[in-house]
């Protein structure tokens, strides 16, 4: 049985679980932000896959986090490859939702980090994200990276030395002029 879902995008089963009301509305907003019908159908179908998922598990609405997103990618990996935005269209879907008001928006954790952590944190956040790669990796990837790193967090240390632009510039190399 086909599933419309929206102006051409037809998916092979009907929707399921706990955000499958939403995903037309996905549809005709990824529609609207001007995707390509092949990419609107891969990010409709993705959410598709993703609601059904989130309804195997027994995960309700307001229960709906970015954590999710990261299970939903380990699992998913184990059957199929990733593709490269599988990630970032999730990502698309929940801001999406969040939006619409849906599911609550994240919280935000009351730590400051410093230019460099947020820059080492981002990289973390990309390797279970984006990477899909398991929790006891990124966590080592950032052990090492502060092991090395001249700008590692120690009180005392000069501001100056802790800027992004240093970080990146020890990571690369000098930028040339």
């Amino acid at each position: 049985m086909k599933c419309i879902v929206g102006e051409g995008v037809v998916l092979s089963r009907p929707l399921d679980g706990p955000l499958s009301p939403h995903i037309p509305g996905f549809a005709k907003w990824v529609r609207d932000q001007g995707y390509s019908l092949y990419s609107r159908h891969r990010q409709v179908r993705l959410a598709a896959r993703f609601s059904r998922w989130l309804g195997e598990k027994g995960v309700d609405v307001s229960n709906v986090e970015s954590e999710h997103v990261v299970r939903y990618l380990r699992t998913h990996a184990r059957q199929v490859r990733i593709a490269r935005g599988d990630a970032a269209a999730l990502r698309y879907f929940l801001d999406f939702l969040r939006r619409q008001g849906v599911i609550p928006s994240e919280r935000i954790s009351p730590h400051s980090f410093s230019p460099v952590e947020q820059v080492v944190q981002e990289f973390r956040r990309y390797l279970l994200d984006d990477r899909a790669l398991a929790p006891s990796t990124a966590k080592a990837a950032v052990e090492q990276i502060h092991s090395i790193s001249p700008w590692r967090p120690t009180p005392g240390l000069p501001k100056q030395l802790v800027g992004p632009q240093n970080y990146v510039e020890w990571l690369t190399g000098p930028a040339s002029s």
